[in-house]
């Protein structure tokens, strides 16, 4: 099972570099390459997925560092993947996606939060601040707003378990947990979800049933 969805993600993000680089290298005809942070005007023509203006790139920047800050490369697009679907499902701005009240643990107020224990054992919580954002971050969003690559992932296990009801990949994954951070309770209430798929730290899902 992981092993098939490792293959496919590594198929999916081989094609969606080798896209980029084209895109890049057509562009470098006529001016030098950048490496500052795509602007979102940039951004409109090269990721048709997703576009986000200047705020919501930056606050999905936070998401991804508060939520998924540990996590690989692509453990980090997929869960901005699952931000950009719910926020398609509901019909909402990505702004109200990013500050839904209990949507996301690491946002309070406003904000984002590294949540962690340091070195003495005590229990910090540090608001992610624009200057933690890193290039790694910044292609992480721009690789989400690309593509959803949850999608492929969550029909890949629906094949596996022999289930063809497209409720539960079709749209993509709205929804995801780490079952080592959450309580008893709240993990017990997903042990009955019928089609998800792990990746890093994370279990990804688009239904609850």
């Amino acid at each position: 099972m992981r092993k098939t969805q490792a293959l496919i993600l590594m198929v999916l993000l081989f094609n969606c570099l080798l896209n980029t680089m084209v895109v890049r290298a057509e562009e470098s005809n006529n001016q030098e390459l950048q490496t500052e942070m795509v602007a979102p005007e940039n951004t409109q023509n090269t990721n048709p997925y997703c576009i986000m203006s200047e705020e919501e790139f930056e606050f999905a920047c936070k998401i991804v560092i508060g939520e998924a800050g540990n996590q690989d490369f692509m453990g980090k697009v997929l869960v901005l993947n699952c931000s950009i679907n719910n926020a398609k499902e509901l019909g909402i701005s990505l702004m109200e996606e990013f500050t839904m009240k209990g949507r996301y643990s690491s946002v309070k107020n406003g904000n984002v939060y590294l949540m962690y224990t340091n070195a003495d054992g005590k229990y910090v919580e540090e608001i992610v601040s624009a200057d933690m954002i890193t290039d790694e971050i910044k292609q992480a969003v721009e690789t989400a707003c690309s593509k959803d690559f949850t999608e492929e992932l969550l029909k890949a296990a629906a094949d596996q378990q022999g289930c063809s009801d497209e409720q539960y990949y079709v749209g993509g994954a709205r929804f995801f947990y780490n079952p080592d951070a959450i309580s008893k309770n709240r993990k017990a209430e997903r042990e009955n979800i019928t089609l998800s798929f792990e990746y890093g730290d994370h279990v990804f899902y688009r239904v609850w049933d």
